[in-house]
């Protein structure tokens, strides 16, 4: 395994070092953290049918889920909006994004 440091100097850098990806799924649903960690996690699998590698462990990969907990939802309907709502984010992460 290369050094970083020398690699970066010589020009030999790996891809893993040079690029990071940070989204935001963010909605207004009354979610909880452990819901939004959940939505994440689903959310999270998206990126990683367009971007290779994802989320190695060298480089600064991360998916956030946020709210504004505006939405109240009762019952047993919270669990299915946060796997629809996590399902969702995973489609609109599976997208290629436009670049700057």
């Amino acid at each position: 395994m290369a050094d970083p440091v020398t690699a970066q100097t010589t020009g030999n850098v790996r891809p893993s070092l040079t690029h990071t990806t940070i989204g935001v799924i963010a909605t207004n649903l009354d979610f909880n953290k452990g819901d939004l960690t959940k939505l994440a996690e689903v959310a999270h699998g998206g990126a990683a049918k367009v971007i290779h590698p994802y989320h190695t462990t060298e480089d600064g990969d991360v998916l956030y889920a946020v709210s504004t907990r505006r939405l109240k939802l009762h019952g047993d309907q919270i669990q299915g909006d946060i796997a629809l709502a996590g399902i969702m984010g995973a489609e609109v992460r599976s997208k290629p994004s436009c670049g700057p």
